[in-house]
Parts: structure tokens; sequence; C-alpha cells
């Protein structure tokens, strides 16, 4: 079940800053510091957390090394079976 907290209201300051209530910061787990993102939808400013590149490194495999001429083999073919 996905709780959605709403109707908090707060000022923007003379420098645009707005403050996020303490409610919504422990739910989505920001810390000062913390990056958010902006994103305008139809009129509505909607805010969430940064992706952390740190937090990611080492989760994946390194990549094989390849050669400029082999990946650019790879993104035609991706490109060709994408088309069909």
């Amino acid at each position: 079940m996905k709780v959605i907290v709403t109707n908090f209201e707060s000022s923007l300051t003379i420098k645009g800053q707005v403050t996020i209530p303490v409610s919504m910061r422990v739910l989505m787990g920001l810390k000062p510091g913390d990056k958010i993102n902006f994103d305008l939808e139809e009129g509505y400013i909607k805010l969430k957390p940064a992706s952390n590149l740190a937090s990611a490194y080492g989760s994946m495999k390194p990549l094989k090394k390849m050669t400029f001429k082999q990946m650019k083999k790879i993104a035609l073919e991706e490109k060709l079976n994408a088309i069909h």
C-alpha cells in the first residue's frame, strides 16, 4: 500500500527557497545536503531525490573493453533490430 502525504503548505523565500515538510523528508529518506530533481509536468512541479551515482558504484559488472568500431557495430545492429 502506497502512503501519500498531501496538503502541506510552505512559503517561498525571497531567495526562491521552500522548506519540504519533515514528514515528507522522512518518508523519502532525505537528509541535509541531498540533491533534488525538479520536473515540470502540466503546470505542476514534481520533486524527487536525485539519483546518487556513488551509491550505484560497483552494483554492475564492468563492461568488456571494446573498440569504437565494435561499439558502433553493436549500436547499428540494435538500431536495425528496432526498426524491424
